[in-house]
């Protein structure tokens, strides 16, 4: 087994449990405008952090996930991770920025994020703004944007 396959295999072996004991990771990229040079929100972004393999390219494991079907499972990871982030910030009183979440097309038909992910299950204020960038029909995922208003 080649090297790239044999990470493909351990990406298939190992989701579950790097979801369970926090391999997975969100990082918060800043999104500056270019008008002004100032921060005027964030992207989040996924990262795996493998005990016995190092970080994991989101260019390896996120094709994986989609071909075996289990992207929506990190989809709403790191939209479960971004809502608890935005929450302690809005109970400590904290200001926050727009945060932008990539979702896949997979999502809409595996598990349809309209019905799944309410404002009171996501527990922050119901969200303004939704912007999907590309459409679900295209072989590409659409982009959401969310912007929670406290």
């Amino acid at each position: 087994m080649g090297q790239r396959d044999a990470i493909r295999h351990y990406i298939r072996e190992h989701f579950d449990e790097a979801l369970q004991k926090g391999f997975l990771k969100v990082y918060y990229q800043p999104v500056i405008r270019t008008l002004t040079g100032k921060i005027c929100g964030v992207e989040a972004l996924s990262r795996w952090e493998s005990p016995t393999h190092g970080r994991l390219s989101p260019a390896d494991f996120i094709p994986v996930l989609e071909e075996t079907h289990l992207i929506h499972k990190l989809d709403a990871y790191v939209i479960d991770r971004v809502c608890h982030h935005l929450r302690q910030r809005i109970d400590d009183g904290r200001p926050s920025l727009p945060v932008s979440l990539n979702l896949s097309r997979l999502d809409f038909t595996l598990a349809n994020p309209r019905h799944s992910w309410t404002p009171a299950s996501l527990r922050i204020p119901p969200t303004k703004d939704v912007n999907v960038t590309s459409s679900t029909a295209t072989s590409q995922p659409p982009a959401t944007t969310a912007t929670p208003h406290s």
